[in-house]
């Protein structure tokens, strides 16, 4: 690492011929550099900014880390947790005495007996009488519904979870910068959401 911090003064002093070295002229020489002293401390200023960026990377302590420095310094009470996908759809062959099945569609040339079941429109049916040709349509003396549709997507229609950063609820914040925050860390395409908890 380079050493950028510089002593004007001195440095003023020392490229001055020794017999200029009145107490005036350095003075008016060190005035002279006033604007250069700025710039110098707006460039310290940006060079630990960007040295404490780049330290951090998209993994979640670090995220977490940069949060609480930006908006909760003090407590440190900010966290990611990620998000629990409760749509997923485990499927199951009958023998297996599990309770997803992939039923199939109603077809109107199917004789059906009590307790087969058929898929039609949003629901999944249950026959209940035996039935062919009877479509199966609420309320009927022939089908009830068992449970509702379920629907599979491909690979590009899934949104996967993501993670949820969750904020203690007295903390006032910016919510703007905290996505921008976020943002600027996260993966790409992972979605996320902020959430308050009570500590």
């Amino acid at each position: 690492m380079y050493n950028y911090n510089v002593d004007w003064e001195a440095l003023v002093k020392a490229n001055t011929p020794y017999h200029k070295r009145e107490f005036y002229r350095l003075k008016w020489l060190n005035f002279l550099v006033v604007e250069i002293k700025k710039l110098h401390t707006k460039f310290l200023t940006y060079k630990d900014e960007s040295i404490y960026k780049i330290s951090h990377n998209g993994m979640k302590i670090s995220v977490e880390k940069v949060l609480n420095d930006q908006f909760d310094p003090i407590n440190q009470l900010i966290y990611i947790g990620l998000a629990v996908d409760e749509d997923q759809i485990f499927l199951f062959q009958k023998p297996e005495l599990q309770q997803n099945y992939i039923y199939s569609k109603y077809n109107a040339a199917t004789a059906y007996v009590v307790g087969q079941f058929a898929v039609y429109g949003d629901y999944v049916w249950k026959c209940i009488s035996n039935s062919t040709g009877n479509t199966p349509a609420d309320p009927s003396i022939y089908w009830t519904i068992h449970k509702p549709r379920i629907y599979l997507y491909t690979s590009a229609e899934y949104i996967m979870p993501g993670f949820i950063v969750y904020v203690p609820t007295g903390l006032v914040y910016d919510v703007n910068k905290m996505h921008a925050w976020i943002k600027k860390y996260k993966l790409a395409g992972m979605p996320y959401s902020i959430q308050t908890y009570t500590p």
